[in-house]
């Protein structure tokens, strides 16, 4: 349990949720490592259950590996929660924005829906100053506290190098090593709130790169393959005009396919491009 609002640390609790992956090598022991999976609202607590193998294959077995779930994610509680039943959260889903694109109308949607959930969120929670990035960064301070270790190991992911940079920027004498993977630009999220846009200025040039080992690969090992990368580019966008002529309609889904959704799966896999590449060539 720790102040749900630290201005008033008499006040209301925050309970914050933990997992553990216990070190094996007790006799070589060298602390926590305590991780992020991202998000912003990934839980930690899941992350290290769901990615225990390469957790511990990553970092070895003289670490504990502790996931904490953030402010209003995953087991911690208070839950930040802003519909007040499933049925509220399924009418809201079918007009979420998945691609926006110049000269439509989805960045003016995209904006009316976040004015929404902005207002709705903020009725709802009421509770300003509570969920934010800095008092996460108090709460891994509490946290290293009851583990009894002086300085902090991390390990995180996209939205997790934020939280990184954070507690860097807070306490950076409580800092021992981090990994940053994926680093976020803390200074534009902090000014204007801006995380998404500074974080693919490079997504063109991996997706080069998917044309380029496409190409490379052979048509065994990719089910888009051509000659040259320019022909593997020309044949996804013939996909993706076929699809915005004509979506693709899936009874057993059900579901329908469209050029947005395509984009925005092929947007994912972006992340990993070890997994992902294999997994755009065999969607499309």
């Amino acid at each position: 349990n720790l102040p749900l609002d630290y201005s008033n640390p008499t006040g209301l609790k925050a309970q914050i949720a933990l997992q553990m992956i216990p070190a094996t090598d007790k006799a070589n022991y060298q602390g926590t490592i305590l991780v992020n999976p991202g998000g912003p609202g990934g839980a930690g607590s899941e992350f290290v259950l769901t990615e225990r193998d390469i957790l511990v294959e990553l970092f070895g077995p003289t670490f504990d590996i502790l996931g904490f779930d953030p402010r209003g994610t995953g087991a911690t509680l208070p839950l930040a929660q802003c519909f007040n039943s499933s049925a509220q959260y399924d009418a809201w889903t079918p007009q979420e924005v998945d691609t926006v694109r110049v000269g439509d109308n989805s960045i003016p949607l995209a904006r009316a829906r976040d004015q929404v959930l902005g207002t709705i969120c903020g009725e709802k929670l009421g509770l300003h100053g509570v969920f934010d990035s800095a008092t996460v960064a108090n709460d891994m301070v509490h946290i290293l506290e009851h583990l009894g270790q002086e300085k902090l190991l991390f390990y995180g992911r996209s939205y997790g190098t934020l939280l990184g940079q954070y507690f860097a920027a807070l306490f950076p004498e409580k800092v021992d090593r981090m990994v940053l993977d994926g680093v976020a630009d803390a200074d534009s999220w902090a000014r204007r709130g801006d995380f998404f846009t500074t974080t693919v200025v490079d997504g063109d040039n991996v997706m080069k790169e998917f044309f380029n080992d496409c190409s490379m690969a052979g048509p065994e090992n990719c089910a888009v393959w051509e000659k040259t990368p320019r022909a593997v580019e020309r044949r996804v966008e013939r996909i993706l005009v076929n699809l915005k002529k004509e979506p693709f309609p899936i009874p057993t889904g059900p579901l329908v396919i469209t050029e947005d959704f395509v984009s925005n799966f092929i947007f994912h896999q972006l992340y990993t491009p070890m997994t992902g590449f294999p997994t755009i060539a065999a969607g499309l």
